[in-house]
């Protein structure tokens, strides 16, 4: 996600229909995200929206994400 970041341009990402899935010290997590891209005291200038599904694995330092899938919905430009 580094490779993609914009000089002076910031993200708000709101989370929805979160499910996440236990099995002992392992969890698949899925959600939906609204993107929105803004500059400082400016209103967005566009917005998406991803599809976002995950692992994770408990480790003696606490749950870790091991795996991360980002998949594009839509994008739009305000």
């Amino acid at each position: 996600m580094e490779r993609s970041r914009v000089e002076g341009q910031h993200t708000q990402h709101v989370h929805g229909d979160v499910l996440v899935q236990v099995d002992g010290d392992r969890a698949e997590a899925t959600a939906n995200q609204l993107v929105y891209f803004y500059r400082d005291g400016e209103a967005p200038h566009r917005t998406s929206g991803l599809r976002v599904a995950c692992t994770a694995l408990r480790t003696p330092a606490g749950w870790r994400f091991s795996d991360m899938r980002v998949t594009l919905a839509w994008t739009q430009e305000n």
